[in-house]
């Protein structure tokens, strides 16, 4: 019998730093000789997506800075990039500028949405509008 711990969390793999003495905790009470590292259940029983977050140091104005993001979001910003022909460090320089939230990875996720917002609009606008182009005009 597997004893899981509170929180709707489950493990199974070696612990991390932060949380061994939780770990070991629930390990001997599950009679396990092996560690738990958490691992986040969706009400307890579906295991929820593994977050590939990547650190990367990035040049601002002369100025170096860490940047954390999931792979997905380095992957999109570098095509967004590239299609302006920007490098990437150019690219986070201008939403640093240009970012309202206190934290570069948050605005660059926001920045990252909003990029494919506009183009998932600007396409929808495009094929209506080839849509009512195509039409044949009403006889009155």
């Amino acid at each position: 019998m597997t004893i899981p711990p509170p929180g709707g969390l489950d493990t199974w793999e070696k612990p991390s730093t932060p949380c061994q003495k939780h770990c070991d905790e629930h390990r001997r009470a599950a009679g396990r000789s092996e560690g738990w590292q958490h691992r986040l259940f969706i009400r307890g029983d579906v295991p929820a997506m593994k977050s590939t977050v990547v650190k990367r140091s990035v040049k601002i104005n002369g100025h170096t800075t860490s940047v954390s993001l999931e792979d997905a979001f380095w992957s999109a910003l570098k095509e967004i990039a590239a299609g302006r022909k920007m490098t990437l460090a150019e690219l986070v320089g201008l939403i640093n500028a240009k970012r309202e939230q206190p934290n570069l990875s948050s605005a660059i996720r926001l920045f990252v949405l909003k990029h494919f917002h506009i183009q998932i609009h600007e396409e929808t606008e495009d094929a209506l509008q080839s849509v009512e182009t195509a039409r044949p005009a009403k006889s009155a």
